[in-house]
């Protein structure tokens, strides 16, 4: 069966404000979204689930099922590859992989700050600096930071995450680049949706549906 990869660059993720990984996905070509019952977030892909997920080319143990959500403000693009991939990860997968490439250090000093707030009391700020730390450019870093904190339309759902990645890259030689990068992400929140208790007449408890 033939292969495809699709790549969401880092200017279609900023022109269609995805911050997560799972809003990503859902609007890459091919691919099914969904959340599962413990409303973490799933992928298919020509049938089959995605279980296969590199950061900057090398595998990882992340499963979409029991990690939270990537956040997007580190990541410069995902590739997204559908189809048999066992010559890329070494152990195959039928319906595909993910690989998420961070930001690297640009040449040029640049700095950004993003700042939204949308519907449930959606307020989120992302940072971004980087450039050459030395005079000749041989050293050059990045550091990227984002917040968020949410509600959802359902009680008692919430969310707060913080995040943080900072990358440093020098010029050995003309030739030869080493790197070496931290990324820290935490998210903690209620986001179960599975509806209220109820008695064995179907009729719901009277309890408060807010309390924790």
């Amino acid at each position: 069966m033939p292969q495809s990869v699709t790549v969401v660059t880092r200017q279609a993720i900023e022109d269609q404000n995805l911050t997560t990984m799972e809003q990503t996905m859902a609007r890459t070509p091919g691919i099914v979204a969904t959340r599962e019952a413990t409303s973490a977030p799933a992928f298919y892909s020509r049938g089959f689930k995605i279980n296969n997920y590199q950061i900057d080319g090398m595998g990882t143990a992340y499963e979409s099922s029991f990690r939270p959500d990537f956040d997007m403000a580190i990541h410069d693009r995902a590739e997204v590859l559908r189809g048999a991939e066992g010559l890329f990860s070494g152990s195959g997968e039928p319906g595909g992989s993910v690989n998420l490439a961070r930001k690297r250090p640009s040449e040029r000093l640049q700095s950004s700050i993003v700042l939204s707030y949308g519907s449930w009391q959606n307020r989120r700020i992302e940072a971004d600096i980087g450039g050459p730390l030395t005079r000749d450019g041989a050293l050059r870093g990045r550091l990227v930071g984002a917040w968020q904190d949410r509600d959802f339309f359902y009680s008692p759902g919430d969310e707060k995450k913080h995040v943080l990645y900072g990358v440093l890259e020098y010029d050995l030689t003309p030739d030869t680049t080493v790197s070496a990068g931290v990324s820290y992400q935490r998210q903690k929140g209620n986001k179960w949706f599975l509806g209220l208790p109820t008695w064995d007449d179907f009729q719901l408890m009277d309890i408060d549906a807010a309390g924790r």
